[in-house]
């Protein structure tokens, strides 16, 4: 599918209006917010579902034919569709923290990641692929892998130095944790689709991601794959410190979950460099 200037122009509009309804909710009454845990433990709140039901609706008038896959309302996992997560970072959103996103990714027919789109209301920011196929933040052209604060410093011991940012699951320490000798940054922001984003945009270096929806990292992985980078999932995930990283595919998200590797976002070298740091087996 082709988008239209148009058609990005619509896109970004009907994020920009659910935006303003979800921070419509965010402040008001928690009353008005509502939350139901799902089978999976997960938390909804009542801004998921009215933001698929209307981000999905205005979809589905722009492009009758193309198929919408949301978190909440569900759909069949197919090349050619939209794919949404109408908050990512609900319980972000829920404790009153703002940064949380609306993500919207398009996969093509050949099972990859073509267009992304990814809201963050609270900052009034826009990150998508304009229809050059470039990366931009609001109008700002994100250059194809800016290194910044991300740069291997060669002159270290470590790969990572005190300035790299990474981004890893809020339950990371629960788990897992970093090898003596680790020298960057650890943060979390509360979503997913954010963290991905950010690696793209180079504001991370790398991020850990766990074993994510398909609709959690959508607009996340075109974002990575047009600035020359990729999630990469292990072949071997009894051996994440030392097997190998390849590129994520759509047929990940129809494996077992007992079968998924846990995902990594960056360039290759930075991913099977954040493996080697961190402590798997703790």
């Amino acid at each position: 599918m082709k988008l239209t200037t148009a058609d990005y122009q619509s896109i970004q509009e009907i994020l920009i209006s659910a935006g303003k309804e979800a921070i419509r909710i965010f402040d008001g009454p928690q009353e008005e917010q509502m939350r139901e845990w799902k089978a999976d433990f997960s938390v909804v709140s009542k801004a998921d579902q009215t933001l698929e039901e209307m981000v999905s609706g205005r979809l589905k008038q722009l492009f009758p034919d193309v198929p919408v896959i949301g978190e909440e309302n569900g759909g069949t996992l197919q090349p050619g569709s939209w794919v949404i997560d109408p908050v990512d970072g609900t319980s972000s959103f829920l404790s009153g923290l703002p940064l949380w996103t609306i993500s919207l990714g398009f996969i093509n027919q050949q099972g990859k990641p073509e267009y992304g789109f990814l809201y963050i209301p609270m900052l009034q920011q826009m990150i998508c692929i304009d229809d050059q196929g470039q990366l931009r933040r609001n109008r700002q052209l994100i250059p194809r892998n800016l290194q910044g604060m991300s740069a291997f410093d060669a002159g270290k011991s470590s790969y990572f130095h005190k300035e790299s940012q990474i981004a890893v699951p809020s339950g990371f320490y629960k788990r897992l944790g970093f090898h003596p000798g680790f020298a960057g940054k650890v943060r979390n922001f509360g979503s997913t689709a954010l963290h991905g984003s950010m690696v793209a945009c180079r504001n991370l270096t790398a991020a850990l991601i766990g074993t994510p929806k398909l609709w959690d990292i959508a607009a996340a992985w075109a974002h990575l794959r047009a600035n020359g980078m990729d999630f990469y999932a292990c072949t071997s995930p009894g051996d994440y410190a030392e097997g190998d990283w390849v590129p994520l595919d759509l047929g990940y998200f129809f494996l077992e979950q007992r079968q998924k590797s846990r995902l990594l976002a960056g360039s290759h070298e930075e991913c099977r460099q954040l493996a080697r740091a961190i402590r798997w087996d703790r």
